[in-house]
């Protein structure tokens, strides 16, 4: 199965889009080694990515032959390590987060 495809089938990113940035960027490895969306994975490979603030380490599993829910997608992979990572950048922030306006005077 196909990287992009694996990454949002089990929902660990849900946009491909995003996969796509990412994986331009270099920022998506298998077994320590950058990947373009289009690799091809087989079971018991180690993924590192680092989404926003956050920094995975996942292994392969088994391939979801369509999108499940993220509440099942424990069978198809395991998430070896999860930490936070502080970046100085502005536009790795979660845009998710509720950005506060500063007042105007006029």
């Amino acid at each position: 199965m196909r990287l992009d495809t694996f990454l949002r089938n089990t929902a660990l990113i849900a946009r491909r889009d995003i996969i796509h940035y990412l994986c331009e960027e270099g920022s998506i490895r298998v077994n320590g080694i950058p990947r373009r969306g289009l690799f091809d994975l087989s079971g018991g490979e180690i993924i590192e990515f680092t989404l926003f603030n956050d920094q995975y380490q996942v292994r392969v599993l088994a391939f979801p032959a369509f999108k499940i829910k993220s509440k099942d997608q424990w069978s198809y992979l395991e998430i070896i390590e999860k930490r936070k990572v502080h970046s100085e950048m502005e536009f790795f922030s979660d845009p998710s987060s509720v950005q506060t306006k500063t007042p105007k005077f006029h």
